[in-house]
């Protein structure tokens, strides 16, 4: 077998050892937990900086403020966590790959469970979602006309008893 380039640049290690594990894959199972980091980090920054701009739009009007509070606060569930569980769940393939584990099945069952969501989603989920999301959109704009509409009768009433 023909030696690779870290066993070379590593001068052959002895098996067992840490330079061994890095010449055998190891390596590669540090840049993947190191690009899985940054790029968790680069999509975090980009996916805050979005739904900023998105709250500071939604919080412009008073109608949807609520909603723009609502955004702020499932910020830091989506940026985190579930950004977070995407790099983590595809780095942790990577590793298993690199240092020869079989990872057919998981990407199998990732592909088939995948493909299944979309499905429910294209068909029923993004209806649901959107019947939900307006649903609470409309709430809470009605609240607020109704609020309104109970502090504009109320300061009617006032000005026309004290008439």
């Amino acid at each position: 077998m023909e030696d690779s380039f870290l066993d070379t640049l590593f001068d052959h290690p002895a098996d067992g050892t840490f330079m061994a594990w890095l010449a055998g894959g190891g390596l590669w199972a540090l840049l993947i937990a190191l690009g899985a980091i940054s790029g968790w980090w680069v999509v975090r920054r980009i996916l805050r900086r979005g739904l900023r701009q998105a709250v500071q739009g939604l919080d412009q009007h008073e109608a949807t403020a609520d909603v723009g509070m609502a955004v702020q606060a499932a910020d830091s569930w989506i940026s985190n966590f579930l950004v977070a569980a995407i790099f983590g769940v595809a780095a942790t393939l990577g590793i298993l790959n690199v240092l020869g584990n079989n990872i057919a099945p998981a990407t199998s069952f990732l592909k088939n469970a995948g493909a299944t969501t979309g499905n429910w989603f294209a068909t029923d989920g993004l209806r649901i979602a959107m019947i939900l999301f307006m649903s609470w959109v409309v709430t809470r704009i009605a609240r607020r006309v109704i609020r309104s509409e109970e502090r504009r009768l109320g300061k009617e009433g006032r000005s026309r008893r004290s008439a």
